[in-house]
């Protein structure tokens, strides 16, 4: 094995293979390991910062080499297997790392293959529909879809995280035997991992990697009323103005998609939206910001599409062709064969930030809605997309980051962005991810929690679900009525509060009404006052999503956070912290009014709605009904006094 040290690498070489180690942030260590070329020849898509300055030490004895940077120490033995140790606990972290299929000329198909530990949990990986928090035991698959989102960072209970820094699709096999992270295609393998003792501070840890958030626009900490969908400019000012008329404070109004002329005219249709500037006008005069559907698909028979295709800003198939994924166009029922731009092309990019500038946010749109970002595509094999970067199966898991990045990148002042889908980093483009179109069943709410939560462990702290589920939700069905209640009383205290969905009935372009009186008198007393009480919250939270951008520790908690020395804290699922002071615990069962609660140690907790005090360090049955909020305030916080609970 030779090794050559230059300034802020070790570079290893044994016959064809190639080992580059890099010390990466105070704690931080990033590992590429390749055949053939040298890394300096390979460029590739990578979620992480430039290099920051580190400070590490390096030697070699034993066979073998050692480096350390901060708390890491990582040895690599005389026949290349890697051993990596947190220098205060002594714990072996992975095993071996090596190509498991060369395929001639093409890209091989990677695995690493990490030590198992008796007892480990894993946190993070993005979005899972599944409803577990600890995802020990599970394959995790590493694919951008409607509804799951994959971001490949993980946090050990062992203390700590590991980004498999690929933006390629692959999975994620986290056995009692193994751990083991296989990309379908890549040049080579590239990691980067951190140590410390508690898991914020690996969360801390990763941001000063991948990027803080910004401070969240104010605008944002209120409630968001949105539905499937308002069809034109004078029924949105309706429903607005309908909002002031009953005194309920509204934060934000979203326009869903074919608002359009066509998809790749990234403007309003001026025969249902006359005059969007005008619109914009009143209604922050009214106090409510204004965000705007937006897709990545292109309509053949537009002007962009000839624009795009002359730029090769168009994602390709295998063979050369167009790609195209079939949906529905505006003022049409019939699905179409819509193309993909591509904004791993940096001119791409451009012209997408220029068109979303000129035809939404110069006329006062505030926040951009980039829905179908995956990318939402028919053709679910990514092996055989052609993108400017690369390979879909190689590069694809990228494609919502560069989409994002295009308005980092073009506008003075990038909006908010509502995405569907993220990957590592898209925390610093000021991304607010929500779950997907979700069914509107309790099973689904259940799931959502344990989904932000793993969200925030993955660094994408800005997070939400639509209230009530997508896909189904009678508005006269008094079994939708008991869930939007539960979920009004959960979506309260997430990151972001967004009423949508396509109510029933209705049809595939035009839901029914979904505004919080749509439901009948007693769901508009209840759910106004769950409103009024988001809106009085909204100094705590801004400080929450401060320290966010400041630290990295996300606004919704799992209790391991707060808690790490609480056993039961590691395993909660369905239960979270809204910041430091408020636990929140959601019904999640139909019919029922009640739930066994673990209460965290080191506190007493009261309880708004019976004011009760209670103590920490155990399991208790509480009860909430469908007008009370299933919350307790830590003892000692300003809440415990604030005026807010009044009128419970």
């Amino acid at each position: 094995m030779r090794c050559v040290a230059r300034d802020d690498a070790l570079e290893l070489r044994c016959g064809h293979e190639w080992l580059l180690l890099q010390p990466w942030g105070e704690h931080g260590l990033r590992v590429r390991i390749g055949r053939g070329q040298s890394l300096q020849h390979v460029e590739w898509p990578s979620a992480l910062l430039p290099r920051p300055t580190s400070t590490w030490q390096w030697g070699q004895g034993d066979g073998g080499l050692w480096l350390t940077c901060g708390r890491l120490r990582l040895q690599v033995s005389a026949a290349g297997r890697l051993a990596l140790y947190d220098q205060q606990r002594q714990f072996r972290l992975w095993s071996e790392a090596a190509p498991r299929r060369y395929r001639g000329d093409e890209l091989p198909e990677l695995a690493l293959t990490l030590a198992a530990h008796h007892g480990e949990c894993f946190y993070g990986l993005g979005q899972q529909p599944t409803g577990s928090l600890d995802l020990k035991g599970q394959v995790v698959e590493l694919r951008q879809h409607n509804g799951q989102v994959a971001v490949p960072f993980l946090v050990s209970s062992r203390g700590y995280g590991l980004l498999w820094n690929l933006p390629a699709c692959g999975r994620v096999e986290l056995a009692t035997n193994h751990s083991r992270w296989v990309a379908d295609a890549a040049p080579h393998f590239d990691l980067w991992l951190t140590a410390a003792p508690t898991p914020a501070e690996i969360l801390a840890l990763y941001h000063q990697a991948t990027g803080f958030a910004p401070m969240i626009p104010d605008w944002a900490l209120g409630f968001w009323q949105s539905k499937l969908r308002y069809a034109s400019q004078a029924e949105l000012l309706w429903v607005a103005a309908e909002y002031r008329r009953r005194s309920l404070p509204l934060a934000v109004i979203v326009i869903d998609y074919f608002h359009w002329p066509e998809m790749g005219a990234y403007c309003f249709d001026e025969r249902d939206w006359p005059d969007p500037a005008a619109m914009c006008r009143t209604l922050h005069e009214w106090g409510i910001a204004v965000v705007v559907s937006t897709w990545p698909t292109i309509n053949r028979n537009s002007a962009a599409y000839t624009t795009l295709s002359d730029m090769g800003g168009l994602v390709e198939g295998k063979g050369g062709q167009r790609l195209v994924t079939d949906f529905m166009d505006s003022g049409s029922d019939q699905r179409l064969g819509l193309a993909l731009y591509d904004p791993s092309l940096p001119g791409a990019r451009r012209w997408m930030a220029e068109q979303c500038g000129r035809g939404y946010l110069e006329l006062g749109v505030d926040g951009l809605w980039l829905d179908a970002c995956e990318p939402e595509i028919s053709l679910e094999n990514p092996a055989s997309w052609r993108l400017a970067a690369g390979r879909g199966d190689a590069v694809g898991l990228a494609y919502p980051l560069w989409h994002q990045q295009a308005f980092a990148e073009h506008q003075p002042r990038p909006p908010l962005l509502l995405c569907r889908s993220a990957w590592a980093g898209s925390q610093r483009y000021g991304v607010a991810v929500w779950s997907g179109d979700i069914p509107s069943t309790f099973v689904s709410l259940k799931a959502q929690i344990a989904a932000g939560l793993n969200m925030a462990m993955a660094g994408i702290g800005w997070w939400t679900t639509d209230i009530g589920g997508f896909y189904g939700g009678h508005g006269a069905d008094p079994g939708f009525h008991e869930l939007l209640s539960r979920w009004f009383q959960y979506g309260l205290f997430c990151p972001l509060m967004r009423l949508h969905g396509k109510r029933e009935p209705g049809n595939d372009q035009m839901g029914a009404a979904n505004e919080i009186w749509s439901f009948g008198e007693v769901m508009e007393r209840r759910l106004s006052r769950f409103v009024r009480l988001r809106d009085a919250l909204r100094p705590y939270l801004r400080a929450l999503f401060a320290e966010y951008a400041a630290n990295g520790m996300p606004p919704m908690r799992p209790l391991l956070l707060m808690f790490p020395s609480d056993a039961p804290s590691w395993i909660v699922a369905d239960q979270f912290l809204c910041g430091p002071d408020l636990l929140v615990w959601p019904v999640i069962e139909a019919g029922s009014v009640e739930r066994r609660v673990w209460l965290p140690s080191g506190s007493r907790w009261w309880q708004p709605e019976t004011g009760a005090w209670l103590e920490g360090g155990q399991w208790l049955t509480l009860g909430a009904s469908l007008d009370q909020l299933p919350v307790v305030v830590r003892e000692g916080s300003e809440l415990v006094k604030a005026p807010l609970w009044q009128g419970r």
